[in-house]
């Protein structure tokens, strides 16, 4: 439990109190956040600034799998964190931010701002954002919006694949480019959900 007690109950968003859940800079590289197991997940919640932040050059070949961020154990009750659930900037590279394994899967909603933010730029590059919810609930029946965009490309970054994720009710776009190129986005349900998997109630 990274900025919340096992009960849910608490949170840092107060005066005083700002920081990331969960921080990887200064050359992190080759860690393992979370894992298949459900006992491996990390609830990722309740922090003051974003969720995970991986930030600055040296920062590569971390892998974030099966963690809920910006939401409460249960997987579908809002315990938002105060920016983005993940942010990825100024230089971070080749990570992995979830899976082609469904036991891979992050469940990126109900935070403050951005589900994924990737930013900051030429050489973020290359970071992958696979198999994820943004914006859904962990059982894919209730939607639990971001309160920004689903996932944003920003200042000049490149090569970063965004695929296979459920992208849907969140506040702003589903998806943002803003003065990058090269990034492919493809074979994402953005703003509906695939069949046999829909929201029925968007939670406030």
């Amino acid at each position: 439990f990274i900025g919340t007690n096992a009960a849910n109950t608490y949170t840092q968003v107060a005066p005083g109190i700002e920081g990331d859940g969960l921080r990887l800079e200064i050359g992190a590289n080759y860690n393992l956040i979370g894992g298949t197991a459900p006992s491996a997940r990390n609830i990722v919640s309740g922090n003051d600034q974003d969720g995970i932040g991986l930030q600055g050059q040296g920062v590569h070949h971390n892998v974030i799998i099966n963690n809920y961020v910006g939401l409460k154990q249960t997987g579908d009750i809002r315990l938002r964190n105060g920016a983005d659930g993940v942010d990825v900037a100024e230089g971070v590279a080749d990570n992995r931010i979830g899976g082609l394994d469904p036991g891979e899967r992050n469940v990126i909603s109900g935070n403050n701002r951005d589900g994924v933010e990737i930013s900051h730029g030429l050489d973020t590059q290359r970071n992958h954002v696979v198999g994820n919810f943004i914006g859904f609930a962990a059982a894919g029946t209730v939607s639990i919006y971001n309160g920004g965009r689903g996932v944003t490309f920003e200042d000049n970054v490149t090569a970063n694949p965004v695929y296979r994720n459920i992208i849907v009710a969140n506040a702003g776009d589903g998806v943002r480019f803003y003065t990058v190129f090269d990034n492919p986005v493809y074979d994402n349900f953005i703003g509906v959900a695939p069949v046999g998997i829909g929201p029925t109630v968007v939670v406030p």
